[in-house]
């Protein structure tokens, strides 16, 4: 009897360990699990590590979990469309940009980002709604940042960046204020010298208008800041 006894308890305790492991493995899983997976990256001739994939589809599923309704999002597949794809260089920055559908919510955003020399997001990822005809259900209203207005509108992408003469870093963004309306945000290292600050106003003013547009139209922000930039 003592024997059989013995048994019994030695089995309660392993399958007890068992039961234990195997929760602690489902809650990992579940924890770890990103909110979104770009399900066809491996199709499209990206160009980065399986590292920035990976730090993409975080930035991508943080942006829209901010949202009420994707707060609870857990491995939703996100198709990119193909052909909607761009990359180029620009001073040392590699520019992306694409479509990116959520068949599940019958959604589409336009994602747009640059990695920097090799040493990652400059920038987090711009999660934003495409324009109306580039929506692959229109009869959805798009829940994200902002509708894109007439920021978007330029055939240059953003987020943009140069560098001065002096050689500072510049990235233009579209950001919105308290009120929802949208802005050009000019990011440089300037610690506080209007002359760094006016030179890239300037800068950006000439780059609107090499692309036709007029840069009274747009309010354009250069916020004081200093900090490190990509070199």
């Amino acid at each position: 009897m003592g024997d059989n006894k013995n048994i019994k308890n030695i089995l309660i305790t392993v399958l007890a360990c068992f039961a234990l492991i195997l929760i602690i493995t489902v809650i990992r899983v579940l924890t770890l699990r990103k909110p979104i997976e770009l399900y066809n990256v491996d199709q499209i001739n990206t160009g980065m590590t399986d590292q920035e994939i990976d730090d993409l589809e975080k930035y991508v599923g943080e942006s829209l979990k901010a949202n009420e309704e994707y707060k609870d999002i857990v491995g939703i597949k996100a198709l990119i469309r193909p052909a909607s794809f761009e990359r180029q260089e620009e001073d040392g920055v590699v520019l992306y940009k694409f479509l990116m559908d959520l068949d599940e919510y019958k959604a589409t955003y336009e994602v747009s980002f640059g990695l920097a020399n090799g040493k990652g997001f400059y920038e987090p990822p711009r999660v934003a709604c495409p324009l109306p005809a580039q929506m692959k259900h229109p009869e959805t209203n798009c829940v994200g940042q902002r509708a894109t207005t007439r920021v978007s509108t330029f055939e240059f992408k953003l987020p943009y960046y140069f560098r001065l003469d002096s050689g500072k870093f510049v990235t233009v963004t579209a950001e919105y204020d308290d009120e929802g309306q949208e802005y050009l945000n000019v990011r440089v290292s300037s610690c506080g010298d209007t002359g760094i600050m006016n030179a890239a106003r300037a800068e950006v003013e000439k780059w609107i208008k090499s692309l036709d547009f007029e840069p009274s139209d747009y309010e354009i922000k250069v916020p004081e800041f200093c900090d490190g930039e990509a070199s």
